[in-house]
């Protein structure tokens, strides 16, 4: 699913350049693609986020990733994912990856508009079997990029993101989802501060 704004010939270039999908444009971007950054959901005070304001999040879960159905300790694939039913899982996917980072920059008010730009490379959360047994890793690999939302302009340019974290196992797992805090919720809380934390380290950005 490729949102209205991944239309833009630069940012899906830029996009393409780090996941490799084979229905991509050949050519590559002129900035180089950084360092992969990985996440274990710390917590970002409201007052250190950038004077942004974020009026858009699109997302891309591209159709070349493998989605795997099995209810199996880890199967190999891109997209594991049983926290909702039985469906189209890049949609569902999709869906995740936006409301956390919705809920992430949702204190952002500063003057300056700005578009987020989200593709998803990898999105491993475990399985009915893991969760409710051994317990495992929720590995969710993403690469985002920042503009203008006037101008264009990059102000973040495309880097990869991980955000590994355990899952909850067992009977945790059985009362956590009794409770409401299913892996969806657990899923888009880390999400929210994983965009949090990034957006929050000026280095990120471009001529800051």
């Amino acid at each position: 699913m490729i949102l209205a704004a991944l239309r833009n010939p630069r940012i899906v270039l830029a996009l393409c350049a780090v996941l490799g999908l084979s229905a991509c444009a050949q050519t590559s971007v002129t900035r180089g693609l950084m360092t992969e950054t990985t996440i274990e959901a710390p917590t970002v005070s409201a007052t250190a986020l950038p004077r942004f304001n974020v009026v858009q999040i699109n997302v891309q879960v591209p159709r070349s990733l493998k989605v795997s159905e099995l209810n199996t300790y880890k199967p190999v694939a891109d997209i594991v994912w049983h926290g909702d039913p039985l469906g189209d899982r890049y949609e569902q996917v999709a869906a995740v990856v936006k409301a956390g980072f919705a809920a992430g920059t949702r204190e952002m008010h500063g003057n300056r508009a700005v578009v987020v730009d989200v593709a998803v490379k990898r999105f491993h959360a475990v399985t009915p079997k893991t969760y409710y047994t051994i317990g495992g890793w929720h590995e969710i690999e993403l690469l985002m990029m920042v503009r203008d939302a006037r101008t264009g302009a990059e102000l973040m340019e495309a880097h990869r993101v991980t955000l590994n974290f355990r899952s909850l196992k067992g009977a945790d797992a059985a009362n956590a989802e009794a409770t409401g805090q299913t892996q969806k919720v657990r899923i888009i809380s880390h999400l929210a501060a994983a965009i949090r934390a990034e957006m929050s380290v000026p280095a990120n950005y471009i001529g800051f």
